[in-house]
């Protein structure tokens, strides 16, 4: 004998999603930037050099002396010939006095007056006697320099948002199937 069955079968509900993603899409302009500077300032400043040349001595060494100076020249050279004069006298005379004791006195005397030799010769030019004072010429550099000025504008950025969505919906609805297969029966 057979027992009757009952085939039940049953499907569950199924539930998805569509998802749409948010998007954000920033832009942003970039800054507006503008810089200005003067131009910077040079000054130049110039002294002129000099030479200073004192040829006094070189003139002097020519024979060409201011009046004042010839006479004071003279004036030396007097009062140095008259010191000379008066000691060379006296020299003379204690040499005649030694006469008396028998001394050759005279003959020496003329001997030296002979040997004497005159002043000895000096160039009439040397450029040694010029004082030459030379000052260069200078430069005097001064820059000014003036600062940049620089201005900044941002741009504010523009901003576009897409809301996203999410949807529910029954992709498959629950059933549920009750057989109930045909029983024969045999009597």
């Amino acid at each position: 004998m057979r027992i009757p069955q009952i085939q039940i079968s049953q499907g569950y509900a199924k539930i998805d999603l569509r998802i749409q993603k948010p998007k954000v899409e920033i832009e942003q302009k970039r800054a507006d930037v503008s810089i200005t500077q003067k131009p910077a300032q040079l000054k130049v400043e110039r002294i002129n050099g000099s030479i200073d040349v004192d040829t006094t001595e070189a003139r002097a060494n020519m024979d060409l002396k201011s009046v004042k100076r010839r006479i004071e020249e003279f004036a030396d050279l007097a009062r140095q010939d008259l010191l000379e004069g008066i000691s060379s006298r006296g020299a003379d005379g204690d040499r005649m006095a030694s006469i008396q004791n028998k001394a050759d006195s005279i003959g020496s005397m003329a001997m030296d007056k002979m040997l004497e030799t005159s002043e000895t010769y000096a160039p009439p030019y040397n450029p040694n006697y010029m004082t030459i004072n030379i000052a260069p010429d200078k430069l005097n550099i001064d820059w000014t320099i003036n600062k940049p000025e620089i201005t900044i504008s941002p741009n504010k950025p523009t901003i576009n948002h897409i809301w996203g969505n999410v949807e529910t919906y029954v992709k498959q609805k629950n059933w549920l199937k009750i057989d109930v297969p045909s029983i024969e029966l045999h009597l």
